[in-house]
């Protein structure tokens, strides 16, 4: 299910929760700076394939023959 957004609003969310909930986990020391950057580095290699399943997406008048009278 695609979101009002869109795909890429889905991902500009993501990559915005990644950074609001990972700034504060490392000012507060809940997290390392490394642990950070892992957690935000694996988050946007899911964000890349979440995009990437667009590209299976056939439109439904691909493939469909023409109307009869067509030109």
């Amino acid at each position: 299910m695609i979101s009002a957004m869109g795909g890429a609003g889905t991902n500009v969310a993501l990559e915005t929760a990644d950074a609001a909930l990972l700034v504060p986990a490392t000012m507060f020391g809940w997290a390392t700076m490394g642990i950070a950057v892992l957690i935000h580095e694996g988050a946007t290699v899911l964000m890349v394939l979440n995009a990437l399943h667009l590209l299976r997406f056939v439109h439904a008048s691909i493939g469909r023959a023409a109307p009869t009278g067509a030109r």
